[in-house]
């Protein structure tokens, strides 16, 4: 499988409030593709569902280091909603320095 895939059904397993199966999930697309922003994305979701808001936002903060590919998680980052529901803006600020 690869990580589209995984992502996918993540994402899906996270919208039933599966938080478990999402987690392993996101995992494995990490694990077929480290520089994948969208799995580090879910994985500070499923986190924030747990109310654990230092992974939260120590999630992002490890995609960014594992070099985050295409440009995807911070594009992810700096979309109005993300902010909004995640990050405040320090905190956003503090994730991508």
């Amino acid at each position: 499988m690869n990580s589209d895939r995984f992502n996918h059904f993540a994402k899906k397993e996270l919208a039933k409030g599966k938080l478990e199966e999402a987690k392993k999930l996101y995992e494995k697309a990490i694990q077929v593709a480290l520089r994948d922003g969208r799995a580090y994305l879910g994985l500070s979701k499923v986190a924030q569902r747990r109310r654990d808001f230092k992974y939260a936002k120590d999630y992002p903060k490890t995609g960014i280091a594992n070099g985050f590919g295409d440009g995807t998680l911070v594009t992810r980052l700096l979309t109005p909603m993300v902010i909004h529901s995640y990050f405040k803006p320090l905190e956003l600020w503090e994730i991508l320095a």
